[in-house]
């Protein structure tokens, strides 16, 4: 059984050698009923081999939004939500939860209708709790880390699922009960970042216009690849991709109600604060116990030090890339 592109569509070549197995009951059901979520797709017979094509036209692969700039908690909840809607309607068509491919390259978004499409694979399991953890690790690389209420709580429903302390229908509840009162709307241009995938020129001109109106913004991006850091619990500890920053103030370390959360036990609760004034960029360590860096030398506690474009800062073993 194989997934692979063929001519800008999905599909999946598998044998199925007896009609009445499982997998034949589950095309059946896919086949007659309208299952929200699922990609459309149709089969047809070659040498013996049942072969499924996916739909995807007018769909963008997450994976590949998820690279064109941070995004919101609010929209990264209502992708896993939908993930997990998904998931519960389809086993009242007696679909196997295990047999949903749920990983970001193989999930798809339909700006159209504003929902997500998963692959249903009959017959081909999947570790659907862990392909879950690893979608929502590949999500946190790329959060927006300003809103720190928000990160704090999906972090904590994060480490909830790794220590299986919540089941899914759990975090499906959590989120339908906290959506109305903190997730707002999930179409705008902050939230979901379509212009970055859909090119039209004219809108492009228009955002970029609007952007050179702005206020000051920097821009500090990973250096270098890092590994995440297993805990304990068998979670890891996940590092955003980048932090864009306009103009303010702001304090980094472990501690909930840090502007920028970074959670590696190497990192203070309070570890050092940046702050973005009119084209001048400062950064001070508060005293951590592992040190803040710039460029390679430990500067010193307490002391504001200016950054320049391309300076590397590092907290503790945490390096990031002023652009």
């Amino acid at each position: 059984m194989e997934l692979q592109w063929k001519e800008g569509k999905q599909e999946l070549f598998y044998s199925l050698p007896e009609e009445e197995s499982e997998a034949a009951i589950a095309l059946k059901m896919i086949e007659h009923n309208h299952i929200p979520g699922l990609l459309p797709m149709h089969r047809q017979y070659i040498d013996n081999q049942i072969q499924l094509t996916y739909e995807t036209q007018g769909c963008h692969v997450l994976q590949e939004i998820l690279g064109k700039q941070p995004v919101s908690v609010s929209w990264a909840c209502w992708i896993l939500q939908q993930v997990l809607e998904t998931v519960s309607v389809g086993e009242t068509f007696l679909l196997h939860r295990f047999e949903y491919c749920v990983c970001s390259e193989r999930i798809f978004l339909d700006r159209t209708h504003q929902r997500i499409f998963m692959c249903y694979t009959p017959g081909l399991e999947h570790d659907i709790h862990q392909e879950f953890q690893d979608l929502m690790e590949t999500i946190m690389e790329h959060l927006d880390h300003r809103n720190k209420k928000e990160i704090a709580l999906f972090y904590g429903i994060y480490d909830m699922h790794c220590a299986g302390e919540v089941s899914f229908a759990e975090i499906q509840e959590h989120f339908e009960r906290c959506g109305r009162k903190m997730f707002h709307r999930v179409n705008s241009l902050l939230d979901l970042p379509e212009d970055n995938v859909i090119k039209e020129p004219a809108r492009e001109k228009k955002i970029e216009e609007a952007l050179d109106k702005t206020e000051t913004t920097v821009c500090f991006v990973r250096y270098k690849h890092q590994k995440m850091r297993k805990k304990k619990s068998g979670a890891v500890d996940v590092l955003p991709e980048q932090f864009v920053l306009p103009k303010g103030r702001y304090a980094v370390g472990r501690r909930q109600d840090q502007a920028l959360l970074l959670l590696p036990q190497q990192i203070s609760r309070e570890h050092a604060v940046l702050e973005v004034e009119q084209k001048q960029v400062f950064l001070t360590d508060c005293g951590s116990s592992n040190g803040t860096y710039v460029n390679g030398r430990k500067i010193s506690a307490h002391v504001k030090t200016r950054l320049n474009t391309g300076d590397v800062i590092t907290f503790a073993d945490i390096s990031y890339q002023l652009n």
